[in-house]
């Protein structure tokens, strides 16, 4: 999603010499939309655009429309459809349990021991049910 805002002043002289009536239509056109809105934010007029971008590079091309064509402020926001969410959050089990609480505490205690070189063998069982990924260092 790419929000942009231009000046009071700039945006005045865009619509008096038909450069918005000349950049909008160009802006629609290169970036094919599946939503634009426009509004007023801040004193300020602004655009809100969700646009389809395959890759990140993507977005210095995009920049560039609003900054030359407009004086414009922009903003990209990475946002998903519902169905997306749904994906996505198909995975989050494993991050919670990785990331968990009682893992941080755990690595927590772990760390502070070791640092402070206090005997730290008796918390290692509790590493190992914690973060089973590390038992090859046992």
């Amino acid at each position: 999603m790419i929000k942009c805002r231009f000046p009071v002043e700039a945006g005045n002289s865009a619509v008096r010499s038909g450069k918005v009536e000349k950049i909008f239509p160009q802006i629609l056109e290169d970036l094919k939309p599946e939503a634009a809105y426009f509004f007023p934010e801040g004193g300020e007029r602004a655009g809100l655009f969700v646009v389809d971008m395959q890759e990140s590079s993507q977005g210095a091309e995009i920049a560039e429309r609003f900054f030359f064509g407009l004086n414009a402020r922009i903003e990209m926001v990475p946002v998903m459809a519902a169905e997306d969410l749904q994906k996505g959050l198909s995975g989050v089990q494993g991050v919670i349990q990785r990331y968990s609480e009682r893992r941080s505490t755990t690595m927590a205690k772990y760390l502070f021991q070791a640092k402070n070189e206090l005997d730290w063998a008796p918390l290692m069982d509790e590493v190992w049910l914690d973060f089973p990924e590390l038992s090859h260092a046992r």
